[in-house]
């Protein structure tokens, strides 16, 4: 497991420009994946970038006007320990729990995480119902993206040669509004969904109705995916089990939901357990939300 090149920038700004030289250059964050790739030769580069020096991408900013900026080298630990996010956003903090063991959470990022392209990434489908963007940066300058562009195949997302991801940022929350994520995995620790669903819900707490819902799903598609005929059967609706059973039977027939079949489970296993995983993120959610008007 050897490289060519190993440079450690202290800034995006070096970063950036090191990856204009060597835009085939491969980005250590946390290395969880990185480095086990190059010990089996899946990926063997020329450059390896380590950003981990950069400060600038470890922050964590809750800005006024209640949005949520998370850099991209943020471990999994770190985004799962903070307090504030044990609301609204608990979401997150259920995927980052769930993310391989105590040691690997203590290495490895969000960025990563998302930048794997990995239809089963445990953060994504808590991001896309968290309306997550992120922000790229590259020689020819910064792009922001919705997370839900971000994502365009198995394996592949929308960076460009020589780009580099910096942060994650999450949208100001209303007040009577949470999330959840449940997945289901062979074992309970150290190995990665099998299928997970995420669901977000904003509760008019007059009425009892939903006024936003957005479901998410992972390992179903060639990339996490927002199923959004099941988020309408919820919109308008006060909370009844039959409205959480119903959301998750059409997020299993939708056609965004197209598992397959691989040595972790089947196909059909993984559509008949994403209605389940739906009505249960679903019923969470909600509990989250009125909680918080409690």
């Amino acid at each position: 497991m050897i490289c060519a090149r190993y440079i450690r920038p202290s800034t995006v700004s070096e970063t950036v420009a090191v990856l204009a030289q060597d835009p085939g250059a491969s980005i250590l964050a946390g290395g969880t994946d990185l480095l086990v790739s190059m010990r089996r030769r899946r990926v063997e580069p020329d450059t390896v970038v380590d950003i981990t020096g950069t400060e600038e991408l470890r922050g964590m900013s809750f800005v006024d006007d209640g949005s949520v900026i998370l850099g991209a080298t943020l471990t999994h630990t770190r985004i799962a320990e903070e307090a504030r996010f044990a609301d609204g956003r608990a979401a997150l903090v259920d995927a980052c729990r769930e993310v391989g063991s105590w040691q690997v959470r203590n290495l490895a990022t969000l960025g990563g995480n998302l930048c794997n392209g990995s239809p089963a990434a445990e953060t994504a489908p808590p991001l896309l119902v968290l309306a997550a963007g992120v922000t790229l940066i590259g020689d020819d300058g910064c792009r922001d993206l919705d997370l839900e562009q971000f994502f365009v195949g198995a394996g592949r997302t929308a960076l460009r040669p020589g780009e580099l991801l910096t942060r994650v940022t999450l949208p100001p929350l209303p007040l009577y509004a949470a999330g959840a994520y449940i997945r289901v995995s062979p074992r309970r620790a150290m190995d990665i969904a099998v299928a997970g669903a995420a669901a977000y819900v904003e509760v008019d707490v007059e009425t009892g109705k939903c006024l936003a819902c957005r479901i998410a799903l992972g390992g179903v598609a060639p990339t996490p995916v927002r199923v959004r005929e099941a988020e309408a059967a919820v919109i308008g609706s006060p909370f009844e089990t039959r409205i959480a059973e119903a959301a998750g039977a059409i997020a299993g027939d939708s056609a965004v939901c197209v598992p397959i079949d691989d040595q972790r489970a089947t196909c059909d296993y993984r559509r008949a357990v994403v209605p389940v995983l739906v009505q249960r993120a679903l019923v969470l959610a909600w509990a989250r939300a009125l909680r918080r008007h409690a």
